[in-house]
C-alpha cells in the first residue's frame, strides 16, 4: 500500500498509477522516508494520499537539487492526470543530469565514540580466536548510531569479511534479517571458485531457493525456482558454511542497521558459526 497510487482505492489503474509508484521511491531515495507515514490501514493510507501532500524533499534534505525536489512532488500528485509521462519524466531527468552538478557529501569525521569503538575492536579480536560475538548498538532516532556502524565496519575491513545491510520496515521478505546482507555475500562469494563454493553448499543446498540473488553466482543459477521444503537447521547451516568459504580464514563481521525490523525466522535461523562478529543497531 505505500507505493499504491491513490486512485487505486475505486479500482482505477494506469500508467500513471507506475508512475506514482516510482514517486515513492524517488522520494525514498531522496530523503531517506516514505512521503506518508505507514498506516495500519491501507483504505486509509489511501485516502490519505488523495488529500494530503507529502513534505517537499528538500525540506527534508537540503542537498536535493530544485528539478529533482519538484519531479517527486509532480509523480506523487493526486490526481493521476496532472503526473508527468515518461516522455517528459525522460526529458526533465536528461536535463537534470546534464545541467545540475553533483554535490559532494563528505561525511562528518566521528567524535566522542572510543568506548563504542574499543568494543567493537575487542570483539573482532575474540572472533579472530574463533569466538563468536553479538553487539548491539541502541539508543534513540538520530543519535548517530548508523554512522557509529559504518566506522566500526570500515575499521574492521582491513581484518574481516565484512558483510552490511539495513532492514527496512516497509520491506516483508522472509528472513529479512539474513537476506539484507546477501548482495554482499555475492560480491565477495565472485572471488571464490566455483567448486569451492558447490562444495561448501552441496549438491542440494536451498540457501539459493530463499534468497534468490544468489542465483548471479553462475555455478548457483540452476538452483533458483526449486521447489522443495525447506530446513530451518539445514540453511542455518549451509549459511555458516558459505560465510565459512568466502571469508577465507578472516574472521566475519555482519552490520545490520535498524535491526528493530528483523522478523523472527531471521532470529530464529541465525548463524551460530565460530569466527563472527553480529552487529546490529536498533531505535529505542
Amino acid at each position: 500500500p505505500v507505493y499504491m497510487a491513490p486512485e487505486q482505492l475505486t479500482g482505477e489503474v494506469t500508467a500513471a498509477s507506475d508512475w506514482y509508484a516510482f514517486g515513492v521511491m524517488l522520494y525514498e531515495v531522496l530523503t531517506g522516508q516514505l512521503p506518508f507515514a505507514s498506516n495500519p490501514s491501507w483504505v486509509s493510507l489511501l485516502r490519505m494520499k488523495s488529500e494530503k501532500q507529502p513534505q517537499r524533499p528538500r525540506t527534508l534534505n537540503r542537498l536535493v537539487p530544485d528539478d529533482l525536489n519538484a519531479l517527486c512532488m509532480d509523480l506523487l500528485e493526486a490526481d493521476p492526470q496532472r503526473r508527468p509521462g515518461v516522455a517528459e519524466i525522460i526529458e526533465r531527468l536528461a536535463a537534470q543530469s546534464e545541467s545540475a552538478p553533483v554535490p559532494t557529501v563528505v561525511a562528518p569525521p566521528l567524535f566522542g565514540r572510543t568506548r563504542e569503538l574499543t568494543a567493537a575492536a575487542r570483539a573482532l579480536a575474540r572472533c579472530e580466536g574463533g569466538e563468536t560475538m553479538l553487539l548491539r548498538v541502541y539508543g534513540p532516532h538520530g543519535m548517530g548510531k548508523s554512522a557509529l556502524l559504518s566506522e566500526m565496519a570500515e575499521r574492521a575491513s582491513g581484518t574481516a569479511l565484512v558483510l552490511r545491510g539495513r532492514c527496512f520496515e516497509t520491506l516483508t521478505t522472509p528472513y529479512n534479517g539474513i537476506d539484507c546482507f546477501m548482495d554482499d555475500v555475492v560480491a565477495a562469494a565472485r572471488a571464490v571458485s566455483s567448486a569451492r563454493l558447490l562444495r561448501a553448499l552441496g549438491s542440494s543446498a536451498q540457501l539459493p531457493q530463499l534468497f534468490p540473488v544468489l542465483g548471479r553466482l553462475p555455478c548457483l543459477t540452476d538452483r533458483i525456482g526449486r521447489e522443495g521444503a525447506l530446513d530451518r537447521l539445514r540453511l542455518t547451516d549451509e549459511l555458516a558454511r558459505l560465510l565459512a568459504c568466502i571469508s577465507a580464514g578472516r574472521p566475519v563481521m555482519i552490520c545490520v542497521d535498524d535491526a528493530h525490523n528483523v522478523d523472527e525466522d531471521s532470529l530464529a535461523g541465525r548463524s551460530t558459526s565460530s569466527g563472527t562478529t553480529s552487529t546490529f543497531t536498533t531505535t529505542e
